[in-house]
């Protein structure tokens, strides 16, 4: 009998699995008229995905492609962190473009995942010991590949330039907090500071230090700082203090437990969105839904995508 519904459970797990597959590759080709607009840059598409959201009732549920979806990154010929994968992103629809942002020896800000540049270039060295010059010689590549593309390592403004208007940003800093600063005075510069979603981590200190940051310029007032929160303490600091509209509940992709509801609850009462990351599972994604998490941070975008359509979650 146990045996019998282990099996029952493997099969109806392969079948959901392979309804997504199905429905990735549906969204890969399917480019409607919504990812063709926004391709184009027409901004009547991110005006409606800015209305989602700041709509945290609206049951839009919205994706954020990790690194711009890369798993995917060599079938679609865009390296990870690459303006390649910026513009893929956009004609497949995704809400928000995750990417990563690194500074160099001479002070520059580029998209970089790792301290090293190894992984992901024809070249080696960290880029905190790079100059600008020097890393604008490199070639991207597929991670964990030997072929080298034609693309380069992004300078952080010509990146936000190319996505302005057309697709949302989460941005995380692995340069730290002692470069906020120049990260927000760079999207003010762009003129799309309303459309990037800086990650923090939580932490009292980190807390001063970001209200230090803000406190410094009136450029800065309309920064999105998405906090990352674990406590229902912690959540409601961060609402009392920023009433930011959107944070991020850590660990939610490990399952609904009552705390993470009352870190939902608190945070759909404040009027702000429940930003998580996605389930591994896709059977938990329905769970996650219905707890009120309204934006998946997932390594697997083109399968949520098309999930959610399905359900008439996404456009």
């Amino acid at each position: 009998m146990i045996k019998m519904q282990n099996l029952l459970m493997t099969t109806a797990s392969c079948l959901f699995i392979g309804y997504l597959l199905i429905s990735g590759v549906r969204v890969f080709a399917e480019e409607d008229k919504l990812a063709t607009r926004r391709a184009a840059g027409d901004s009547t598409s991110i005006a409606r995905i800015l209305r989602e959201f700041h709509n945290p009732k609206s049951k839009h549920v919205m994706v954020i492609a990790h690194r711009g979806g890369w798993r995917n990154a060599r079938e679609y010929k865009a390296p990870e962190n690459s303006l390649a994968n910026i513009d893929k992103a956009i004609r497949l629809g995704y809400d928000v473009f995750e990417t990563d942002v690194s500074r160099t020896k001479d002070g520059h800000l580029v998209l970089m995942h790792d301290p090293s540049v190894a992984r992901t270039t024809n070249g080696t060295g960290e880029i905190r010991d790079m100059t600008l010059a020097e890393i604008k010689k490199l070639r991207l590549r597929y991670a964990g590949k030997k072929e080298v593309t034609d693309q380069t390592v992004p300078i952080f403004k010509k990146a936000m330039e190319l996505g302005k208007d057309r697709i949302l940003f989460k941005i995380d800093l692995k340069c730290g907090l002692a470069c906020l600063g120049q990260v927000l005075d760079e999207l003010h510069e762009v003129g799309n500071m309303n459309q990037v979603m800086t990650r923090v981590g939580y932490r009292s200190s980190n807390v001063r230090k970001v209200n230090d940051v803000l406190s410094r310029s009136s450029k800065r007032t309309d920064a999105i700082i998405l906090f990352r929160c674990k406590t229902p303490d912690q959540v409601r600091q961060i609402v009392n203090e920023f009433h930011p509209p959107v944070i991020e509940i850590q660990g939610a992709e490990k399952g609904v437990t009552d705390e993470i509801r009352e870190m939902i609850w608190i945070t759909q009462e404040s009027g702000a969105r429940v930003e998580a990351h996605a389930s591994d599972d896709p059977n938990d994604w329905p769970k996650q839904i219905d707890a009120g998490i309204r934006a998946f941070h997932t390594t697997h975008p083109r399968h949520m995508i098309g999930y959610l359509r399905e359900k008439g979650l996404h456009w």
